[in-house]
């Protein structure tokens, strides 16, 4: 509970209470609800939240007879370009009609989602009074056609920009399934420059190194020259960091896209050693 001032018919010093997901309750929680709500504090605020309420239950329906009962409805998908539009207007800018369509056609519907992205394109464009297209396109990192394939050359050459345009690519594209595939990329191809590293100092030379590693010679001999980018501290370091944030993700202490996006700026960080 968290202390606060709230005002009512009787205003003063009191208590905020926040119940989240109540339509997960048992019958019996929900009769000892019900039961509270006759007879409620004077000095507690509660809040409950639910997602779909089921309305054959019988104490669902007195809780909302003795409650202030909001619904909170998504927007229909022919207003969210006027609520993106008065979002960007709050920051004393003006968004393009084109710029709008980019944006929701790459971040969707969802109001979080999109307050996040006016908020960085907001801080992308400073001074500039409009909001473009290329914009959006810079911001989100949108780059037509991309594999995991480009993520880890990107990484190879420690072309951190290049790198982040496309892991955000691939994530609007398909955020679960991509997520999976770019740390396991990202894990794959340190594990190949460290292997090549070590072969190289044992003599192994040219595509023989590439045959041992089960990659195809056309489109990997880069890799061998490559290899030298990074020191096998920061190979050892780099997956540390893949440990990591793969603990991160799955625990939930970071956003899989905060936590991917923080592991390719640390590999792709020059060392100081």
């Amino acid at each position: 509970t968290l202390p606060l001032f709230f005002g009512g018919a009787k205003a003063g010093i009191g208590r905020l209470i926040v119940l989240r997901d109540i339509e997960k309750l048992r019958e019996a929680d929900l009769r000892m609800l019900s039961g509270y709500l006759s007879e409620p504090s004077d000095s507690t605020c509660l809040i409950l939240i639910a997602g779909k309420i089921d309305k054959r239950k019988k104490y669902n329906n007195e809780i909302k007879s003795k409650s202030v009962y909001v619904n909170f409805y998504h927007l229909f998908e022919n207003q969210i370009p006027g609520w993106l539009t008065a979002k960007v207007k709050e920051y004393g800018k003006a968004i393009s009609t084109d710029a709008v369509r980019s944006l929701i056609a790459e971040v969707g519907s969802g109001l979080y989602s999109l307050n996040s992205e006016v908020e960085k394109l907001i801080n992308f464009t400073g001074d500039r009074k409009t909001i473009e297209v290329k914009d959006v396109e810079q911001v989100l990192g949108y780059v037509k056609g991309s594999s995991v394939f480009d993520l880890q050359k990107a990484i190879t050459f420690r072309d951190v920009k290049g790198a982040l345009r496309i892991l955000n690519a691939l994530l609007n594209e398909n955020a679960y399934k991509n997520q999976i595939f770019a740390l396991s990329a990202i894990a794959s191809r340190l594990r190949h420059l460290a292997l090549i590293k070590t072969m190289l100092r044992q003599g192994v030379r040219g595509d023989g190194i590439l045959s041992r590693l089960g990659l195809r010679p056309f489109y990997n001999r880069y890799l061998i020259e490559a290899s030298a980018n990074f020191t096998d501290i920061e190979l050892a370091g780099g997956f540390s960091s893949v440990l990591d944030t793969d603990v991160e993700i799955k625990t939930g202490k970071k956003p899989f896209r905060l936590a991917l996006e923080m592991l390719v700026m640390d590999i792709c960080r020059k060392s100081t050693i």
